[in-house]
Formats: C-alpha cells, sequence, structure tokens
C-alpha cells in the first residue's frame, strides 16, 4: 500500500511540477513585457491550423531608440473556421492602431499581445489542489489506520 502512495504522489508532484512551471514561464513573460512602442503591421496572413481551424499572422516592425525590430505573430488565441472568417477579421483588425509590447532590457523579446496566462495558472493551481489532497489524504488514512 505504501508503494502505492508513493508512486501516485511522485506522479501528482511531477504533473504539478510541469503545470506550475510553465504557468510561472507564462506568468514571468506576461510581466516581463513592460514597454510598449507604436507598431507597424506589414502584412497580413491566414494560417491553417492542425485541427482544421485558421488563425491570423502579422508581420511588423516597431522602433525603440532607434532599433528596428522586426516580428511575427500568430494571434493563437483567435480562431476561425474558415478562412473568409478570418478575412474578415483581418480587415476589422487593420483598422487598429497596434502597439508592440516588449521587454525594457531587451526589446528583441516583443509581442502584439500581452494576455495573462488565465488557463495556464488554474490548471496549475488545480495540479496542486490535487498534490495537496493526496498529500492529506494519505495523513488522514495513516491516523485512522493507526
Amino acid at each position: 500500500m505504501m508503494r502505492v502512495w508513493m508512486v501516485l504522489l511522485i506522479l501528482t508532484s511531477l504533473v504539478s511540477t510541469w503545470f506550475v512551471g510553465g504557468a510561472l514561464f507564462q506568468v514571468w513573460r506576461y510581466f516581463s513585457l513592460d514597454q510598449q512602442a507604436k507598431a507597424h503591421i506589414r502584412s497580413w496572413e491566414v494560417v491553417e491550423s492542425h485541427s482544421g481551424r485558421y488563425a491570423v499572422e502579422a508581420e511588423y516592425d516597431f522602433l525603440v531608440k532607434n532599433t528596428l525590430y522586426e516580428g511575427r505573430m500568430l494571434f493563437s488565441h483567435l480562431y476561425f473556421i474558415s478562412p473568409s472568417a478570418a478575412e474578415s477579421a483581418i480587415a476589422e483588425m487593420n483598422k487598429q492602431s497596434w502597439m508592440a509590447w516588449y521587454q525594457a532590457g531587451d526589446p528583441s523579446c516583443h509581442s502584439l499581445q500581452r494576455l495573462f496566462p488565465f488557463k495556464a495558472s488554474i490548471h496549475a493551481i488545480l495540479t496542486l489542489g490535487v498534490l495537496v489532497y493526496f498529500l492529506f489524504l494519505k495523513r488522514w488514512l495513516m491516523v485512522r489506520i493507526a
């Protein structure tokens, strides 16, 4: 019985570590993009994903301290069921004024979006909750058995 608990706790710890590490990296990335500069969108493109949905990708540049930085970004949170729907979204997105988010110390790390990683954070909290549950369940069972 003790081996089963150890395997369960090790597996749960590994899964929790994976999710917490990923969430911490995404939260760090969110807070590290702390500066903004006006971005110029050079082109838009509709990209088909592996699941048959369509996403929008932008090619852009921005200027920081007389240095021009270039980038491409796939809007990973915007998926469409058809290319025409993505083209319509591009028409709307093209009307907007865009700002590039970048790191103050390293402007080569940049993005057009700065979205807080809610999903990754919730997954990390849930896996930690499962780990804590198993730890307390083991302690509770040991008290009941003894």
